[in-house]
């Protein structure tokens, strides 16, 4: 049953973006008992595996496999060969090509039924590590481009008759930014000056007009 199974760290659509680049702990991989198991037991399978393993990142959510077998065997680049990929997975789970690999459960962030996935703890901590770097990064490339359109608003700001104190306000741009973007208005000087005009009437906010 589904309510015995783990539930992953990610959801569904917490995926990486083709620029993102994942860890690999040479070390660790290299000092395994997964490496020294398909070196003498099955090179081929862990040659397959591997590839799953690398798959899994480009998944929904990151760092995770389908359960299908069909699936599975695509992933692996060896779609169609339905003999020869039953040989690779293994008995049981997580033997073979799916050493490490259990089902796990995945929450719907729309409000959708959960579903079910294949999970591998080494693989999910990697997965996890990259989703946040490139949530961190996302993060700061947002508030680098508010910082930027605030700037240009200042810009415009000082070219008005705002006293100088106001025109760098980061509270008197962050009004008149929002004043813009909710008529779809681009920053210039004449929509800026539309804005502060407007919201001075309005008594939002009581802006220095008395000169620089």
């Amino acid at each position: 049953m589904t309510e015995d199974l783990p539930l992953y760290a990610l959801r569904l659509g917490d995926v990486l973006t083709a620029h993102d680049w994942v860890e690999m702990r040479l070390h660790r991989l290299l000092g395994s008992r997964w490496r020294a198991g398909m070196t003498e037991d099955s090179p081929e399978a862990g040659f397959f595996g591997f590839l799953l393993w690398m798959e899994s990142f480009r998944q929904d959510p990151a760092g995770t496999l389908p359960e299908d077998d069909v699936e599975l065997a695509a992933l692996a680049g060896i779609g169609g060969q339905h003999a020869r990929w039953a040989g690779l997975r293994g008995a049981g789970p997580g033997e073979g090509a799916l050493y490490g690999w259990r089902p796990c459960i995945v929450e719907d962030p729309g409000g959708g039924p959960p579903v079910r996935r294949l999970a591998h703890r080494t693989i999910a901590e990697i997965a996890e590590r990259g989703f946040e770097r490139q949530a961190a990064r996302r993060g700061a490339s947002a508030e680098g481009t508010e910082r930027r359109r605030l700037n240009r608003v200042k810009a415009r700001l000082r070219n008005t008759a705002l006293r100088r104190a106001s025109a760098d306000s980061d509270r008197v741009a962050a009004r008149v930014l929002a004043w813009l973007d909710e008529r779809r208005l681009q920053i210039t000087q004449a929509n800026v000056q539309a804005a502060i005009e407007a919201i001075s009437e309005e008594n939002v906010y009581e802006f220095d007009m008395t000169g620089k």
